[in-house]
């Protein structure tokens, strides 16, 4: 077969534009340190890369959820702590005032001591995290806990401690009718049912928040209603009042108050926080060893992705010295095929 000038030249050519193209590819490589650029050019390890990449966005996003939820499940175990103390100084003030021996002056000041942390209790029940109510359920923008105009105490707008107490001087009919008007609005069970469920896993979810009543209680035997009990009984109330709704219709009982008796309430009022704090404490402990075996997925998934499309810099820098040597070998030879000119062929 006859070779012509025409035929090197396209020969030549076609090779030049080859090894520039190989060469562009490393210089490609060495400069994104990725094996590929676009699926086309390794369909396989490209799907893989997808899926890596799918893995690690979802794994972020558990992570920032599962972040938001420490944080969270520790402002709450936090208050319920500070709520724990709270109760802890009441009883050992109960314990003291219920000495016989206590004097008027020494009365005055645990009253004084019980009302202070009577407003400590009412700061905690309305603590806050980022801004957002801790112990609102799903209201998160406005202070659950407020005394309306009717001096009642009420927890996100509905009636905490409809049945009592009240004090020994309201009258049994004022007493019914405040009860009528809120009847229908009260919170007469400590069930939550707000629950602010966060997705820390494919599989794995927890519950962040605690909701008012089910860590105050409800009713007259509520955190609120003993302290209140306390405070009468500290400003010498013998007695206290309370409503049977049990009856119809609705009728006033009134209780004796005995200082000593708190106690007891007191010491209930603790063990249910106490369990409360630790059940938050056992959720906190489980997103906190989610959080590690998210941090260990991602670690795996990164160096899974890094395997299939990071190229080996020290193997692409070897590459593309020799792919630099062929290109100028090329430019060389094609330069050598070039020289004879139109002289060169009349002789």
């Amino acid at each position: 077969m006859r070779v012509t000038n025409m035929m090197m030249m396209k020969s030549m050519n076609y090779n030049l534009e080859k090894n520039l193209s190989n060469m562009n590819d490393m210089y490609t490589q060495m400069s994104t340190g990725k094996s590929f650029q676009a699926a086309s050019e390794d369909p396989v390890n490209a799907s893989k890369s997808v899926l890596y990449t799918s893995y690690l966005t979802e794994i972020e996003q558990y992570q920032a959820n599962a972040a938001d939820a420490t944080s969270r499940l520790s402002v709450t175990e936090s208050s319920i702590g500070n709520l724990q103390e709270v109760l802890e100084q009441s009883r050992e003030l109960t314990v003291q005032a219920a000495n016989e021996t206590l004097s008027e002056d020494d009365r005055l000041v645990v009253l004084a001591e019980v009302e202070e942390l009577q407003e400590q209790l009412f700061e905690i029940s309305n603590a806050t995290y980022a801004g957002d109510s801790v112990f609102g359920g799903y209201n998160v923008t406005e202070a659950p806990f407020e005394v309306n105009g009717d001096d009642l105490l009420t927890y996100n707008g509905s009636a905490l401690c409809l049945t009592g107490p009240y004090p020994e001087t309201m009258s049994d009919i004022d007493i019914i009718s405040l009860y009528n008007i809120y009847e229908t609005d009260q919170i007469t069970s400590e069930l939550s049912d707000q629950n602010m469920v966060y997705n820390v896993g494919d599989n794995s979810q927890v519950d962040v928040n605690i909701e008012g009543q089910e860590l105050f209680g409800a009713g007259e035997n509520s955190v609120f209603a003993v302290m209140e009990k306390l405070r009468m009984a500290l400003e010498g109330d013998t007695s206290y009042k309370t409503i049977n709704n049990e009856t119809t219709p609705p009728t006033v009982i009134e209780q004796e108050l005995d200082i000593s008796s708190l106690i007891e309430e007191l010491d209930d009022c603790l063990d249910d926080v106490r369990s409360t704090k630790a059940e938050v404490g056992a959720r906190k402990s489980y997103v906190e060893m989610t959080s590690n075996r998210l941090s260990q997925d991602y670690y795996t998934y990164t160096a899974l992705l890094s395997s299939n499309e990071d190229v080996d810099i020290a193997e692409v820098s070897m590459n593309l010295a020799n792919a630099e040597a062929v290109y100028s070998a090329s430019l060389a030879s094609g330069a050598k095929i070039i020289m004879p000119s139109l002289v060169d062929f009349i002789r």
